[in-house]
């Protein structure tokens, strides 16, 4: 996967990279630690802010929908994983930045099961090892 990574400060920033849908066990998509810090959806983008360590070397960002099916209750859900990349940066300094991401994908996914319209309660998880923990709620119309 080649990650482009796109913080909603850039305005050179055309589009954002889309929400991966996979099967990855939510576990295999955990590389370095962050803190999420707030999820926010406005029309077909998820912009979170995170918090991290590093400042020497530039940190890759993607997010997962795992698994690749909805959860059925009302409105239906979906889990949402973050990776970060940084790329061996030992530097201390503590960054935070916004991340936003296109959630089209879902939406797309959604379409094929329920229909042209809806509501998806995504729940976007924290770094974690072992068992996925705490997340944020936040609903997607469309």
């Amino acid at each position: 996967i080649i990650t482009v990574t796109c913080e909603s400060s850039n305005p050179n920033c055309a589009e954002f990279p889309p929400v991966v849908i996979t099967d990855m066990p939510a576990d295999s998509v955990q590389l370095d630690q962050f803190q999420l810090n707030s999820a926010i959806v406005n029309k077909d983008t998820l912009t979170i802010s995170i918090s991290y360590g590093g400042g020497c070397r530039q940190h890759d960002f993607t997010l997962f929908m795992s698994p690749l099916v909805f959860m059925e209750s009302f409105p239906v859900q979906a889990n949402l994983f973050l990776r970060h990349n940084a790329h061996g940066d030992a530097c201390e300094a503590y960054l935070t930045n916004e991340l936003s991401f296109d959630l089209k994908p879902i939406a797309k996914l959604y379409n094929q099961d329920y229909g042209p319209s809806g509501i998806v309660s995504l729940n976007v998880f924290e770094y974690f090892t072992g068992q996925p923990g705490k997340a944020l709620n936040v609903e997607y119309k469309f």
